[in-house]
């Protein structure tokens, strides 16, 4: 039993080492490669139960201790950080408000004691039961000072600034979703703030009509999530500082987070600590919301906030100009058209 107990492990051991020279050899072009990236990290350690039980030796307790240590911190994305993080001088907060259904005044308060300067919310429209009840009239009633940009698909992308949002506009990224670009004055400088909250599995419903495989749902969400991604990085080749804010749908060891990783920077995994799971609120296995930061914006800090108010819990975090941002060059102008009401 021992033997058979250091083999499996040892297996295993290998496995986990083996995932992440898959993942970037086939990227996600492959369903059981979609499946176990995608996979709660959680779930990995369910075999190893039963095998570290089985141990005996210390060689299979070393394999046991590899494999835990592969899970949490690659899989489960655990940020150890050592030493204190500051707090920053502004701050930016990414919230997916499910429609509101938590109550929208409730919300705003929520909003309104975490005196954040610049909020992006997703889902922030009427939900399918009631198409009037447009869950931001309340919200912006509890938040005094805030101006608001808002657009995307049913209007569920909003942007909530302290600060002047001086315009702002909507590009589509590939006929999938929206990405809500507002530019806000901090300080004299140019800021674009972007809102995107990505869809997943089969949006344009193409496989309605029947006739496909068991696992092409998970070829064709890979393969939405990369477009997605694509006309996201199109956008962010703009030279102006940028803070990217949204629900992504999509964990940090997937081949969009990679992608976003070349010229940007994921705030909680900079100076995050924890697993900064947001989803969901109240059995949270997955990152999936995340607020990005462009070379000339410095975080400091990056929390996730308790709340069951959606289901995915927000994210906040503080950030500083760099030493000597580069001024901001716009390629095309932006009408003005802030609002104070939807």
């Amino acid at each position: 039993m021992p033997t058979v107990a250091r083999t499996l492990l040892g297996g295993y051991a290998f496995l986990l080492l083996l995932l992440p020279v898959l993942w970037t050899m086939f990227g996600e072009n492959y369903w059981p490669l979609i499946l176990l990236r995608y996979a709660p990290g959680v779930i990995f350690l369910v075999p190893l139960l039963p095998l570290m039980a089985m141990a005996r030796d210390r060689i299979a307790w070393g394999f046991a201790a590899v494999s835990v240590f592969l899970v949490v911190s690659n899989l489960m994305g655990l940020q150890a950080r050592i030493g204190p993080t500051t707090p920053g001088e502004f701050s930016a907060m990414t919230f997916n408000i499910r429609a509101g259904l938590g109550g929208p005044k409730e919300i705003g308060e929520f909003l309104k004691r975490q005196s954040v300067d610049v909020i992006a919310l997703q889902e922030a429209r009427a939900p399918m039961s009631d198409l009037k009840a447009d869950p931001m009239t309340a919200i912006q009633d509890s938040l005094e000072g805030y101006s608001m940009a808002r657009g995307g698909l049913r209007s569920e992308l909003v942007l909530l600034s302290r600060h002047p949002i001086v315009s702002f506009s909507e590009f589509s990224l590939g006929g999938l979703s929206k990405a809500l670009d507002a530019r806000v004055t901090i300080e004299g400088r140019t800021v674009r703030f972007l809102t995107v909250h990505f869809m997943t599995g089969d949006p344009l419903k193409t496989l309605s009509t029947g006739g496909h495989g068991r696992f092409e749902w998970l070829n064709l969400t890979a393969r939405s999530r990369r477009t997605q991604f694509l006309a996201l990085s199109d956008l962010l080749r703009e030279e102006v500082p940028t803070v990217l804010l949204g629900d992504f749908n999509t964990p940090p060891n997937s081949e969009g987070h990679a992608r976003l990783s070349i010229n940007m920077v994921d705030s909680f995994g900079a100076v995050g600590k924890g697993f900064g799971y947001t989803y969901r609120s109240d059995w949270p296995v997955w990152r999936i919301d995340n607020i990005w930061l462009s070379g000339d914006l410095i975080a400091k800090r990056s929390e996730v906030v308790a709340s069951e108010l959606s289901d995915h819990r927000p994210v906040t975090t503080f950030w500083d100009f760099g030493q000597s941002p580069p001024v901001g060059r716009l390629k095309k102008e932006h009408p003005t058209t802030t609002s104070n009401r939807p």
